[in-house]
């Protein structure tokens, strides 16, 4: 009963199409982001050091400080980034993004890229300072461009990383609370109202156990699909 309850409910659905889009924008753009992020971060350089040490930054401020500093920016009043850009003319006058619901989820996507970014790099920058040089210096010797040498050698070297890097990112983003609640509440509306939150309003706001607990299996049920997906796409 409890799981035909979930499945006739349409705010469960609305919050399935909330974390699929969350978590199926953010994490490739993350991981994109991050591969070049951690490229630089491998060259030899003055300050190398520092710049590795200073993208954690982001990424180690506690989500929910991170979520309420953003939610002070996107304000429609007194918002930082309302300022900038009437002032660059690119708007009109101020505009309120986490009160409409066509420009929260967009700005929740905008500051999870932010935050995670560097940890993506962080960790991609780890398998990449192991492979050998000895490969690029052969490849260099025979013609290869530094495409071609990115595409043979640094690709499939960091595959099994990138594994790992995507299955760490997309386990969060299903589970995400701190950031989506911090940010909007879940609003306005359902519009940044994930699966965690979903459950977490039945469970202990509505005090139904039953359909929160069953809420709480299909989101396990769903991360371990998706982690079997990418484990059979990039093993």
């Amino acid at each position: 009963e409890n799981y035909a309850a979930l499945l006739n409910d349409g705010s469960f659905w609305n919050a399935v199409k909330v974390s699929m889009l969350y978590t199926f924008i953010s994490v490739p753009i993350e991981l994109v982001l991050g591969l070049g992020v951690a490229l630089l971060l491998n060259r030899k350089f003055r300050g190398r050091y520092i710049a590795q040490a200073a993208i954690l930054f982001p990424w180690a401020l506690p989500t929910i400080i991170n979520a309420r500093i953003w939610a002070w920016m996107f304000h429609g009043q007194y918002g930082v980034i309302n300022d900038m850009l009437v002032r660059l003319g690119i708007l009109a006058k101020p505009y309120a993004f986490l009160a409409h619901s066509d420009t929260a989820l967009a700005a929740m996507i905008f500051v999870t890229i932010w935050k995670t970014t560097s940890f993506m790099a962080l960790i991609l920058l780890a398998s990449l300072s192991s492979i050998p040089d000895h490969l690029y210096e052969a490849a260099r010797m025979d013609g290869a461009s530094r495409w071609r040498q990115f595409r043979d050698i640094t690709l499939p070297l960091l595959k099994p990383t990138i594994l790992v890097a995507l299955i760490f990112r997309t386990l969060p983003a299903l589970q995400a609370f701190g950031l989506p609640f911090g940010l909007a509440g879940g609003g306005p509306g359902e519009a940044t109202t994930t699966l965690v939150l979903y459950a977490n309003d039945i469970t202990f706001t509505r005090l139904n156990f039953g359909q929160g607990s069953a809420a709480a299996t299909a989101i396990t049920f769903i991360a371990l699909g998706i982690s079997l997906l990418y484990v059979t796409t990039l093993y």
